[in-house]
């Protein structure tokens, strides 16, 4: 027992492969960071299986990995299980007060919307009547309560007047997040919005707005963005031939970003047309890597701007 103990505390490979589920982590330290959210688990009374970085209890509650994981990244191992237990005290609290209270009522002025990865989701969040802001990722209406964000899979427990309305005006009146303006080429910069709160990459519901807050809107040719994760927006004004730079830019970042910070959303890159009609433009490659499809309404932009010549191409 005392020389396991001691293999375990200097902690699990961290150079080894990455784990395809949490690539933020070692598949060592992937399976250790499971076996620790197990074991804490298995102490509140619980029992739990890991499932493709998701943690699947056996009351039917989920609990993604990859926050814990990309917290997890940066810590020493030996501090590993007090972070677990903070997160799953935090947790199980909510879930407990959920089943407690039958009359869950949401607090209106804090009704706002989150981003997430429609795969990551149960099948009782991909609603045929879900609101789905880019292909492959939906909005889900969430309350901001002092202790964690509830988001509601089945919107009809939220019971306010209007919901969606109340939740984009809500966003709107969130302060403006951090912003900068990134791109060496011209007519090829990207607007960069972060946000310390949990709904960065929700200001895309209420975009129109938010450009016009620092002062531009999406022109005729549209708009590239990018959502990593829940606190980057990235968003590229489509006016010329520096939209190749700014994509390559984007690429790279949501490539980045997606996989090493909290709140996981998309690796992709998008088109949005003037009315915010949405395509997704990039895909993995064969090799590993991004690809860029330049067709349907990606291409009209292109032949818009005079810069696809030989018709729509990967």
């Amino acid at each position: 027992m005392g020389i396991f103990g001691r293999r375990r505390q200097r902690g699990p490979d961290a150079d080894g492969p990455r784990d395809p589920d949490l690539p933020m982590l070692s598949v060592d330290q992937a399976r250790e960071l499971g076996r620790i959210v197990r074991e804490q688990l298995a102490v509140r009374g619980s029992e739990a299986l890991v499932d493709h970085g998701t943690l699947r209890l056996a009351g039917g509650e989920q609990l993604g990995l990859h926050n814990l994981g990309a917290h997890a990244c940066g810590l020493p191992y030996d501090q590993w299980p007090a972070l677990v237990d903070r997160h799953l005290d935090l947790l199980m609290g909510h879930w407990q007060r959920q089943r407690e209270s039958a009359d869950d009522r949401v607090d209106p002025a804090r009704l706002l919307a989150k981003l997430r990865s429609a795969a990551d989701l149960p099948e009782d969040a991909r609603r045929a009547d879900a609101v789905q802001p880019l292909p492959g990722v939906l909005a889900l209406l969430a309350e901001d309560r002092p202790d964690i964000v509830v988001e509601f899979f089945d919107p009809g427990r939220v019971d306010v007047p209007d919901p969606w309305g109340l939740a984009r005006g809500n966003l709107r009146a969130l302060p403006l997040p951090e912003h900068q303006v990134v791109g060496e080429e011209p007519g090829g910069d990207v607007h960069v919005f972060v946000s310390d709160d949990f709904f960065g990459a929700s200001r895309l519901l209420v975009l129109p707005d938010l450009l016009a807050r620092v002062g531009a809107r999406v022109p005729g040719a549209g708009a590239l963005v990018a959502v990593p994760n829940r606190h980057l927006l990235l968003v590229h004004l489509v006016v010329g031939p520096g939209v190749i730079p700014a994509l390559n830019w984007m690429v790279g970042v949501a490539a980045h970003e997606h996989p090493q910070a909290p709140g996981p959303v998309s690796p992709h890159v998008y088109h949005l047309t003037p009315q915010l009609q949405a395509q997704q433009v990039t895909a993995p490659g064969p090799d590993g890597g991004t690809v860029v499809e330049v067709r349907d309404q990606f291409a009209a932009a292109f032949e818009q701007l005079g810069l696809l010549e030989d018709g729509p191409a990967d």
